[in-house]
């Protein structure tokens, strides 16, 4: 499988945002209540495109928590990997913690953007987002025909292209409910995910159109958090 998804996180944002900005935009396509879990069943298929090498695995990913801070709302999340993976970091795509602001959202790098020692971001993320050099994963609402992320020479911005399952491989997971994201981070790869509103990630593939790899992504089971009764000590969100 080719390396072919990491998403430079970055925005074009001159001021600070107020705490938990962009959460109530971002929630009504990604849930985002502690407690929430995604079920997800990956494969990454390579070498010859007749009778590839298939590698399936699997992930639980879970909200555990968040925090309120000047550049946004840090949602912090437990990723549990099942089977053997091929390393990459496609495979890794999106197991990170999320920064949401101004209703868009980051995935946060530990090789760049997050320092998980300290549980904060890197003094260089931050920079880059109070100087506008930077660009979000996604931006809410998914509107067709809205585009974000990287808007430069040599590079295509991603893009809402439309609803339901399109054209090529789609994940069976996949509704005609669901939002279609059109991602090109290379020039022979075509990378897209699939959101529907009130469940969030539905599906990924991503192929790579050189030497052959595909990476297939399909949700197995939303679990939203139970609800929290009146009067518990954790229904003020403490």
């Amino acid at each position: 499988m080719g390396d072919a998804m990491k998403f430079v996180v970055f925005i074009g944002v001159l001021a600070f945002s107020a705490p938990l900005s962009g959460q109530e935009a971002v929630s009504d396509w990604l849930p985002m209540a502690v407690g929430n879990r995604w079920t997800y069943e990956h494969s990454s298929r390579d070498g010859n495109v007749r009778d590839p090498r298939i590698l399936r695995w699997q992930t639980e990913e879970t909200i555990v928590g968040m925090r309120a801070m000047a550049e946004g709302t840090l949602v912090f999340r437990h990723i549990e990997v099942e089977g053997e993976t091929p390393g990459s970091w496609l495979s890794r795509y999106g197991e990170s913690h999320f920064l949401l602001r101004n209703s868009c959202l980051y995935f946060l790098d530990p090789s760049y953007s997050w320092n998980e020692q300290e549980q904060q971001l890197s003094p260089e993320f931050r920079a880059s987002l109070v100087n506008g050099h930077a660009h979000p994963a996604f931006c809410f609402p998914l509107v067709t025909g809205k585009k974000f992320g990287v808007d430069l020479p040599g590079f295509v911005p991603s893009k809402v292209v439309g609803m339901g399952r399109g054209v090529g491989y789609t994940p069976p997971s996949v509704t005609e409910k669901a939002v279609r994201v059109e991602v090109h981070l290379f020039e022979a790869d075509t990378t897209r995910l699939w959101f529907e509103k009130g469940v969030g990630i539905t599906g990924v593939w991503d192929l790579h159109r050189g030497a052959y790899s595909e990476y297939r992504v399909k949700l197995l089971r939303f679990q939203p958090a139970a609800p929290v009764a009146a009067g518990s000590p954790h229904a003020s969100g403490q």
